[in-house]
């Protein structure tokens, strides 16, 4: 019993170091034809994101490689281009060449195509301000 702790303990410290994600892969803005990808890693790294659409068996189209710095506190952002209007796509993040395992589900879905013959969504919004009435 002793030992399956030990080893445990070992490998739950030794998980931090191989840990490379430090945040996201997080969607930015979705648009008909593209969409912002985003991810923090601990150091500096080479960063691309791979996609493809959902439950497809195409090849998976790449990003350009960025090289992540501390200047920008390690972050990345690509911006996917060229998609299809109302599709799910799929995506995966790929570290110094090294496709990431996904934690949960990583799909988006861009927007659907707008026309005049549909009906227009319904839109609310609320505004306030920091009135200070006094009576």
């Amino acid at each position: 019993m002793k030992k399956f702790l030990l080893v445990l303990f070992q490998c739950l410290i030794c998980s931090k170091f191989f840990t490379q994600i430090q945040n996201g892969p997080m969607i930015g803005y979705v648009h008909q034809k593209e969409v912002a990808l985003w991810v923090q890693t601990e150091s500096s790294q080479k960063v691309q994101f791979a996609y493809r659409i959902a439950g497809s068996q195409k090849k998976w189209r790449v990003t350009p490689t960025q090289q992540t710095n501390e200047a920008l506190a390690f972050t990345s952002k690509a911006v996917l281009q060229n998609l299809n209007p109302g599709r799910s796509y799929e995506y995966r993040v790929i570290l110094d060449n090294q496709t990431q395992t996904p934690f949960g589900s990583q799909v988006f879905k861009t927007q659907e195509k707008l026309s005049s013959k549909k009906q227009a969504i319904d839109l609310s919004f609320a505004i306030g301000s920091c009135t200070y009435i006094n009576e």
